[in-house]
């Protein structure tokens, strides 16, 4: 009877020991891509305002503003509004500034009438735009 030497058995080991390790190694990096990609599309404050103030701009722009608002029967005020109030909780949530969300809202509501709309909008949008650039 031949029995098997003990080298073969340490090299087998170790042969376990080192595929075990490449691929907890593959898993981890794996993983730490899947995160990284998480923190790329997180909803934040900045997002929200950058957003909100591209929108303001282009509704504070005279007339297509006004030609954007009618052909929309006034529902771009709508979302306007909502665009608002969510950027508000984000902005509450990540302890920022939220004036330029309060306003604007105000001017969501305000924003049919013609002149005072125009000057609401680009009111709102310069002030998103300034704490777009403070938080940024």
């Amino acid at each position: 009877m031949v029995k098997k030497s003990p080298k073969k058995k340490v090299k087998k080991q170790v042969k376990k020991k080192t595929v075990k390790k490449r691929i907890t190694k593959q898993k981890t990096k794996k993983t730490s891509v899947v995160l990284n990609k998480k923190k790329e599309f997180k909803c934040s404050s900045l997002n929200f305002k950058l957003v909100a103030a591209i929108f303001e701009t282009v509704l504070a722009i005279p007339l297509l503003g006004g030609l954007l608002i009618i052909s929309s029967f006034w529902l771009l005020l709508v979302f306007e509004v909502i665009i608002g109030i969510l950027g508000v909780i984000q902005a509450n949530k990540e302890n920022k500034a939220n004036k330029g969300h309060v306003l604007q809202i105000i001017t969501g509501f305000i924003g049919w009438i013609p002149f005072l709309g125009w000057l609401l909008h680009l009111l709102s949008a310069t002030i998103l735009w300034l704490e777009w650039n403070n938080e940024k």
